[in-house]
């Protein structure tokens, strides 16, 4: 059998990763998920980085809604 693109099907081995993140988005899309969390990095200290230490730091984003890949 080939190789299936996009692949939601339970049997996919990155199912269960894939509905959680999905359904997290659907239930955190409120305004108190969204003022808690605004509230929160607010705290943080503002910092500066280059582009390129943003671009290395992408490098480590994995995105959890593919079902294609675990890769960053």
């Amino acid at each position: 059998m080939g190789y299936l693109y996009r692949d939601y099907s339970t049997e996919n081995s990155r199912f269960e990763i894939v509905y959680q993140t999905y359904m997290k988005m659907i239930s955190n899309q409120t305004m108190n998920y969204v003022n808690e969390k605004k509230n929160h990095f607010n705290s943080f200290p503002q910092q500066e980085y280059s582009i390129w230490e943003v671009c290395n730091m992408m490098n480590e984003i994995v995105d959890e809604s593919d079902p294609d890949t675990d890769l960053p």
